[in-house]
């Protein structure tokens, strides 16, 4: 061996053992932060997802609906019964009101629906809604029970009274729209799950001339509603409600197994 050639101690490391951990530490704190804040502003229900789910169900009961806000002095307090149109912006039928609520909420639920509403004077035509409330013919007792015998009645037999068979498969019913207890339109179609292509959809004006089960059924109208290619088509009858604009639309609502009004 070379005499100058010496063999040379391995240098020691220093670990830090206390720094290391720290900075694993703040590390995952970071992460799971990171976790925690894009699962929340995925998965998140706000509070107006969840006042907004029961509008349905709250406005068929005349219950009234909350919105938060602040409280102002009694001499500036409004209350008013109104249908609410919508032009832009949510207006009272007369045009004399406009109605406002925090951004993340929305009264376009109520829409053409007659309503009781409460709420603060912002200036002499800008209310700030508080609490609002159908009061409505659709939130009396016996016109819901009458309206949803009288919509289980039709959505069973459609494919009876309907006047066409669809080229494939059956008739279902979509949607209801009543104009009043006695007049009233059913939307259905006709899918075919392995043509994708495929759908037909109809419109029945309707007539209903007895309280009770058949209702006395009358057909005033049988329409081809509009698509893409072509305007609404009026087989036989008249469209007599088509410009009907105060129309109270109701959905089958899987979660109640029935009924209910549109959101």
């Amino acid at each position: 061996m070379d005499e100058n050639q010496q063999f040379q101690q391995p240098q020691e490391v220093k670990i830090n053992l206390p720094k290391i951990l720290i900075y694993g530490l703040l590390s995952a704190i970071i992460l799971y932060g990171l976790f925690i804040f894009i699962n929340e502003r995925s998965d998140k229900v706000s509070e107006s997802d969840i006042l907004e789910a029961d509008f349905s169900k709250n406005c068929e009961t005349g219950k009234w609906i909350s919105f938060p806000g602040d409280a102002n002095k009694p001499n500036d307090r409004y209350k008013g019964k109104l249908i609410l149109n919508e032009e832009g912006n949510l207006i009272s039928e007369d045009g004399s009101r406009a109605f406002i609520i925090p951004e993340e909420y929305s009264l376009n639920y109520f829409t053409n629906r007659k309503v009781e509403i409460e709420g603060n004077k912002k200036s002499d035509r800008e209310i700030q809604v508080q609490k609002i409330r159908c009061i409505g013919e659709e939130i009396k007792p016996e016109n819901v029970a009458f309206r949803r015998n009288l919509m289980n009645y039709i959505a069973s037999n459609i494919n009876n009274i309907a006047p066409e068979k669809p080229r494939k498969g059956k008739w279902a019913a979509e949607e209801f729209y009543f104009v009043d207890n006695n007049n009233f339109y059913v939307s259905y179609s006709s899918y075919d799950e392995n043509d994708e292509d495929y759908e037909e959809d109809r419109l029945l004006l309707l007539r209903a001339r007895e309280k009770n089960n058949p209702f006395g059924i009358e057909q005033l109208a049988y329409i081809i509603p509009s698509n893409e290619d072509k305007e609404a088509e009026v087989k036989f009858g008249e469209d007599i409600y088509k410009d009907q604009k105060d129309i109270i639309i109701y959905e089958y609502d899987d979660d109640e197994n029935q009924w209910m009004l549109a959101e």
